[in-house]
Order: C-alpha cells, then sequence, then structure tokens
C-alpha cells in the first residue's frame, strides 16, 4: 500500500508531500 502513495504523490507536483510520505512508510 505504501508503494501505491508515493506513486499517487509522485504524479502529483508536491514533490515535499512524496518525501513525507516516503519517511512514514519507511517507518511502518
Amino acid at each position: 500500500m505504501c508503494t501505491s502513495v508515493l506513486r499517487y504523490h509522485s504524479k502529483r507536483r508536491d514533490d515535499s508531500a512524496h518525501m513525507n510520505s516516503s519517511i512514514s512508510c519507511e517507518r511502518n
């Protein structure tokens, strides 16, 4: 599920948001 979110963010222009999501995913 983490990858899905990362991909979704990647499509968006919110690079910062994508980075934040990535950290959360790794923590999980």
